[in-house]
């Protein structure tokens, strides 16, 4: 679950809103440069690559049970097809495998931002850090706002 922090710039006193941590659809990743934080999809839209048993009485024509994918089998996506994934967020509902570190980079790469640095997974359990967008100073009072998925 993600917390939302209104953030005060100590230096130049603007305010704004930051969005820190997973939610329930997307995993969050931070430039360790300029500190953009990026959300990617928490699943990728395909089949789970580990396979599924369900058993006989809850099979459904929709909800079945399948075999695991080969890694060698595995879709991949095209950059049009992951703009097009990553541009729809009511898409990111949609799917259940992982991404795998290859496709994460990928994304990264999409989304990511002019530094051409690298990124880190958020953790929940870390301080939220940003940037001003007046004055681009990093120091800022953080206060709690709400909890958000």
């Amino acid at each position: 679950m993600a917390a939302i922090y209104k953030a005060i710039c100590k230096n130049c006193s603007s305010e704004k809103r930051v969005l820190w941590g997973d939610g329930m659809y997307y995993i969050q990743y931070q430039c360790s440069s300029c500190l953009k934080t990026i959300n990617i999809p928490r699943h990728a839209p395909r089949p789970n690559r580990e396979g599924r048993e369900v058993p006989k009485f809850l099979e459904t024509i929709a909800f079945h049970s399948y075999p695991p994918t080969p890694t060698d089998e595995i879709i991949r996506f095209t950059d049009a097809e992951l703009n097009y994934h990553l541009k729809n967020h009511v898409r990111w509902q949609v799917g259940n495998d992982k991404w795998d570190e290859f496709e994460i980079q990928k994304i990264l790469q999409i989304l990511g931002c002019e530094c051409f640095s690298t990124f880190e997974r958020v953790s929940r359990d870390s301080s939220p850090s940003t940037k001003c967008d007046t004055c681009s100073s990093v120091d800022f009072q953080m206060t709690l706002d709400k909890l958000a998925d």
